[in-house]
């Protein structure tokens, strides 16, 4: 990193090589490495030469941490605010295997929460335990992008057709041994699918000097992106009911009773969220899709302390976008 501090002087983000980004992932177990490391690091550029203005420039541009670095004084307090409702970003960027002397570990994306604090769930592969992971799979879901003027950002295959169920190597769906740990795996992939589609929805800018040519752009991709959640609907629905027989196993701590319970909750509340935009699109061929881009940004203020006030949230919704 300090090598890459002295080339990275003077240049502009937007000229910024993107190999040049170091990603660094954040959670309560390695915060105090992290902010140690930290601050060694600017000890040792201050001493290169650089002056605090070019250290704090070098960090906001080649230092990734999905919004969680953006002081290295409170880095401690930041992951102390993390909301396991509302907070879906991720260090975790996509399905991966990860490979070390010592062994070869599938990497699968999920929510960041109390039980998954980097957002994603690392598990063992063994002779006989293959697991394909597949980052993007190209489907009638996925849609390039958008050709207007000032266009809207293209949007990502993945967060768009939303991430994969993940497959054993002979077609079946990869399982974790334990029942518990699995469907909250299952779970939270599910969560984070349908989180990064309504993120998407409230991306959305407003379009300008209300051109129809733009209007009609984005009411393409929502149309595209519903028809990617309800393609896969059926499936987290399967999850929230195997959730709820798993429930019923006397066998269970009360620790593992509460997991379960949080990530029912936690679902539960995407779907609400989503099957109300999905409503609001499907059922209206004139909708406006700055109005659902701003109902959008209202759900994902949902967080623990005002969960329970999510249908109230949603009927308001409804009387506003009826007006």
């Amino acid at each position: 990193m300090r090598l890459v501090a002295q080339e990275q002087k003077n240049i502009k983000k937007q000229d910024l090589n993107p190999s040049t980004k170091v990603r660094i992932s954040i959670a309560k177990h390695n915060v105090q490495r992290v902010e140690a490391t930290f601050h060694l690091l600017t000890k040792q550029l201050l001493a290169d030469g650089l002056s605090e203005e070019e250290i704090n420039s070098f960090y906001s541009i080649c230092v990734d941490s999905v919004d969680r670095l953006t002081s290295t004084d409170n880095i401690g307090s930041l992951i102390g605010r993390h909301d396991d409702i509302k907070d879906i970003k991720t260090p975790a960027c996509s399905d991966g295997i990860l490979m070390t002397p010592m062994s070869i570990m599938g990497i699968i994306v999920t929510v960041p929460t109390v039980y998954e604090p980097s957002g994603e769930a690392s598990v063992s592969i063994t002779s006989g335990q293959e697991i394909n992971l597949i980052p993007m799979r190209l489907n009638k879901s996925a849609y390039v992008g958008f050709d207007y003027v000032d266009s809207l950002e293209n949007r990502s295959y993945r967060y768009l057709e939303m991430l994969d169920r993940s497959w054993r190597s002979n077609g079946a769906e990869y399982q974790l041994p334990n029942q518990v740990d699995d469907i909250v795996l299952k779970l939270g992939r599910e969560t984070a699918s349908i989180g990064y589609l309504i993120a998407d929805f409230g991306d959305l800018p407003i379009s300008p000097n209300n051109l129809q040519k733009s209007i009609e752009a984005k009411r393409k991709f929502l149309k595209v992106a519903t028809e990617a959640y309800m393609e896969r609907r059926y499936n987290t629905h399967d999850q929230l009911r195997r959730a709820h027989q798993i429930l019923k196993d006397s066998t269970l701590s009360q620790i593992e009773r509460d997991k379960v319970d949080f990530y029912i909750l936690l679902t539960k509340t995407y779907v609400a969220e989503m099957d109300f935009l999905a409503d609001e699109i499907t059922s209206n061929s004139n909708y406006s899709p700055d109005l659902i881009a701003e109902m959008a940004r209202e759900l994902r203020k949902v967080g623990r302390d005002n969960v329970a006030e999510l249908p109230k949230i949603i009927e308001g919704l409804k009387k506003r976008y009826k007006k």
